[in-house]
Formats: structure tokens, C-alpha cells, sequence
């Protein structure tokens, strides 16, 4: 049996050179294999058009977009963060007059997507 000496042990950075190569070639063997295994059973997947936007007639918040418009196999339209706050930022009074602001911003919205009928939508959450 030989015999270890010093000179043939690894020594700590050798074994973590050697973790980070096994790790690296695992990683790459298996993105080769998950690659082709997708390649030979993949369908073409038509690519959406997406569109964000904040209409005319809208406020403008810093962190999302009011409409965003996704064109694929079909047109979809998403409206998000409709509230009862006009274009300038003031909040409508009452209840009531916030509900009303809120459908003016949709409607505001539709319109500035060519969508003017609300009966073209067919879900609200």
C-alpha cells in the first residue's frame, strides 16, 4: 500500500478547486442532457408582443404599469391598480365617487387600447 505523504495530499485550496470543477461539470452535463431532451420533444411556441403603458388620463406610479397588453395567439388585455384617484393624484371624496373614478380609469384605459365597448371583457378579478 503507499504511503501519503505531504506532498501528495491535497491541500485546501486543491480541494476546493477540485468541489468547484466536479460542480461545474455536473451543472454542464446537466444542462446538455435537459437541453437535449427538450430539443427532440419541443413544439415551436409562438412568442408573445408585449406592450406596458400608462394611458393619457391615467397617473403615472412608479413601480407598475396600468395596462399591459399581451399579443400571441390571441389578445389579451390586463389592467392593473385602478383606484379611486384621478390623473393629477387627487382622491375622489366618498365611496361612491372613488367606484366611479375607478370605472372612468378603466374606461380611460380601454379606450386608450382600442377596447371603447366594456362589454369586450370577460373577467374581472
Amino acid at each position: 500500500m503507499p504511503e501519503l505523504t505531504s506532498s501528495s495530499t491535497p491541500t485546501g485550496e486543491d480541494q476546493v478547486a477540485s468541489r468547484r470543477d466536479f460542480v461545474a461539470a455536473a451543472v454542464t452535463v446537466a444542462a446538455a442532457a435537459g437541453a437535449a431532451s427538450s430539443a427532440g420533444s419541443a413544439q415551436a411556441q409562438p412568442t408573445a408582443d408585449v406592450r406596458h403603458f400608462n394611458p393619457p388620463g391615467l397617473s403615472t406610479p412608479p413601480t407598475y404599469s396600468h395596462v399591459v397588453e399581451v399579443n400571441g395567439p390571441h389578445r389579451t388585455i390586463y389592467l392593473a391598480g385602478q383606484t379611486g384617484v384621478d390623473a393629477n393624484g387627487k382622491i375622489a371624496g366618498d365611496f361612491r365617487a372613488q367606484t366611479v373614478q375607478v370605472f372612468e380609469n378603466i374606461k380611460t384605459a380601454l379606450a386608450a387600447e382600442a377596447a371603447s365597448s366594456m362589454s369586450s371583457s370577460s373577467t374581472a378579478t
